[in-house]
């Protein structure tokens, strides 16, 4: 493993993917590897604890996300049917959902969907 490669974390109770950012002897002459992930976040391991991960499947398209976000519309409406909102000013208005909010909820089950396909793969 060399410096920019994609790993991940193996055993333990969590997972972490990154890209090796620096490899280091320790004084006792053991190598270490710092890896970051895509949120910065800096772990240290030993290569022992570490292993070439999968590659991170690219972003949807577009026209994915808005497919999705339509199905979520279309799955959360039955849900929010009769709920409606005070506006303040005499007026109601029936709950709005954001569209970062649903792309967010996307992002987090796709982040899930591929660690689940890893986790099975090593059954």
């Amino acid at each position: 493993m060399q410096v920019g490669d994609l790993v991940e974390k193996v055993g333990g109770d969590y997972i972490f993917v990154g890209h090796i950012r620096a490899i280091f002897p320790k004084a006792s002459g053991a190598e270490r590897m710092v890896v970051e992930d895509d949120r910065g976040v800096l772990h240290i391991y030993s290569s022992k604890n570490l292993r070439p991960a999968p590659a991170t499947p690219p972003r949807p398209s577009d026209a994915e996300i808005e497919e999705t976000v339509r199905k979520a519309v279309e799955a959360l409406a039955p849900v929010k049917a009769g709920v409606f909102y005070d506006n303040g000013d005499m007026t109601i208005s029936p709950p709005r959902l954001l569209t970062a909010d649903i792309e967010r909820a996307f992002w987090a089950h796709r982040r899930a969907a591929v660690l689940l396909e890893r986790l099975g793969g090593r059954g």
